[in-house]
């Protein structure tokens, strides 16, 4: 009995990860194309109508009983505590909306792929402890992650060689070459 509901569990939490990652990678790319393709260039005002939408759910969800929200204190806790996570959340996320607009989003994986990195190197230095097989996962996924982002963040950056010239059948690029 007790096997099968742990076995629940990690098939929900595994759910909820995929359910994540794609989301996000969706939200990722609808942005970029509110963003660039469709010319709507205001980041904040994004981010805005996106945290709108959030705390609407969020209201409607407890409205409907859906969910309990416990009484964390007056007015004086939520400006000391919640609103400036919130102001820099909003800051956060309209930068990085923001930078939809000058680099691809190919870069933009690319950049959040080293955060962990980064993180791993802040906790070694926090905590003296060096620990190898966590220094290789990360590596290893930074790495992979790079590698994979390299073909299209670097593909304006390069001249076509002649195979892909013939192959496409771009005569513009044979002249430049």
């Amino acid at each position: 009995m007790g096997g099968a509901t742990a076995l629940h569990e990690q098939l929900y939490t595994a759910y909820l990860l995929v359910q994540w990652i794609s989301l996000s990678t969706v939200l990722i790319l609808l942005n970029k194309h509110i963003l660039s393709t469709a010319g709507f260039n205001f980041p904040v005002t994004l981010v805005l109508m996106h945290m709108s939408f959030c705390s609407l759910c969020a209201l409607i969800w407890k409205l409907c009983g859906w969910i309990t929200v416990p009484h964390l204190g007056g007015p004086t806790v939520y400006c000391v505590r919640f609103v400036p996570v919130g102001l820099f959340f909003a800051a956060s996320l309209s930068l990085g909306n923001a930078a939809y607009l000058f680099i691809s989003v190919a870069f933009v994986q690319m950049l959040k792929a080293s955060m962990p990195v980064a993180t791993l190197l802040v906790s070694f230095w926090v905590t003296r402890t060096f620990r190898d097989v966590y220094a290789a996962a990360v590596d290893t996924i930074f790495v992979c992650c790079v590698r994979s982002e390299d073909e299209d963040v670097a593909k304006p950056y390069r001249k076509a060689s002649m195979a892909e010239t013939v192959l496409h059948g771009s005569s513009k690029n044979l002249i430049s070459a």
